[in-house]
């Protein structure tokens, strides 16, 4: 292969890996309204949780075959896969949409996005990942929007600001872990069966041993259940996990502030949620951030690649 070729291989993977970041940030962000929805039906974060995974499993099985992606993983695969989806997948899942509960969509969100600075100071530190100016810069620029938001007063409880803080530390979990295990090798509908069966199964002992899971549902609830699996379990996860292996974690951690910014607007148009105009010009500088990101990682790959090609 040529280095004509190589760099528009690379190039086409770095499209495809943001754009896939940016989906699934748009697809999170929108789900806590479905969510609430829900909720005034009958269901808690647990039972979400549950339910999300659960209804996942036999959508992500029919494609999985679809495509003739295989299902079998290795032994070490399997361990690995059950305590990311522990540490990871349940623990971000419960504690994010129970947030929702006590704290705004909008703030539970931004908070949750804390993950990236989670991330960032782990790949340097452990991974000794190269800090790239522009990276701290999009980095600065999403954190200072966030903090806009910490500026409201009253309606927030400190039981929702843990959970949501909380989550944040699990999601960075789960990018390192598919960035720097085995994990990485599997095909992101794989990967996104696997965690899906399982949280449910987690969530489904954790729910009952608490009694927080509640089946006892309206047939509303069940339905904006169901397309919570679609929209998040399906979709989302899988685009995450595919957004990761292409243009690693710290990338598509920033990329994936997007869903803060949409949780807010969404939060503000659909449940009337109120946002002060440094709350807005955050919601700027969260999405500057975000643009700077994906357009210099383009630059970079592609000439990182190129740079490999000529030696």
């Amino acid at each position: 292969m040529n280095s004509k070729d190589g760099r528009g291989s690379m190039q086409r993977d770095n499209f495809v890996g943001i754009g896939s970041a940016i989906l699934s940030a748009l697809l999170f962000g929108t789900s806590p309204v479905v969510a609430s929805l829900a909720y005034a039906g009958g269901s808690n974060g647990m039972t979400m949780t549950f339910t999300r995974s659960l209804f996942s499993i036999p959508f992500l099985f029919l494609i999985a075959k679809a495509m003739k992606i295989s299902l079998r993983v290795r032994k070490r695969e399997l361990i690995t896969l059950f305590i990311v989806s522990v540490a990871g997948n349940f623990a971000t899942t419960v504690m994010l949409y129970s947030s929702f509960q006590y704290i705004g969509i909008g703030l539970a969100t931004v908070l949750h996005y804390l993950s990236p600075v989670i991330i960032m100071l782990i790949n340097i530190v452990l991974f000794k990942e190269k800090a790239k100016s522009w990276k701290i810069l999009s980095l600065i620029l999403a954190f200072v929007g966030m903090l806009t938001f910490f500026t409201r007063s009253g309606g927030t409880l400190f039981l929702g600001t843990i959970l949501a803080l909380g989550s944040a530390v699990s999601y960075a979990i789960i990018f390192l872990s598919v960035e720097h295990t085995t994990l990485n090798t599997l095909h992101h509908v794989t990967l996104t069966f696997y965690t899906s069966v399982f949280v449910s199964i987690v969530s489904f002992i954790v729910g009952q041993a608490s009694g927080l899971l509640n089946l006892r549902m309206t047939p509303s609830a069940w339905g904006y259940s169901v397309i919570l699996a679609l929209m998040v379990g399906v979709a989302a996860f899988a685009l995450l996990n595919r957004a990761i292996v292409l243009v690693g974690s710290s990338t598509t951690s920033v990329i994936s502030m997007l869903e803060p910014l949409t949780g807010i607007v969404v939060g503000h148009l659909v449940l009337n949620e109120s946002y002060s105009l440094i709350n807005w010009i955050g919601c700027g500088l969260i999405l500057l951030g975000a643009t700077i990101i994906s357009v210099f990682s383009l630059k970079t790959s592609t000439a990182d690649h190129g740079e490999s090609i000529a030696d």
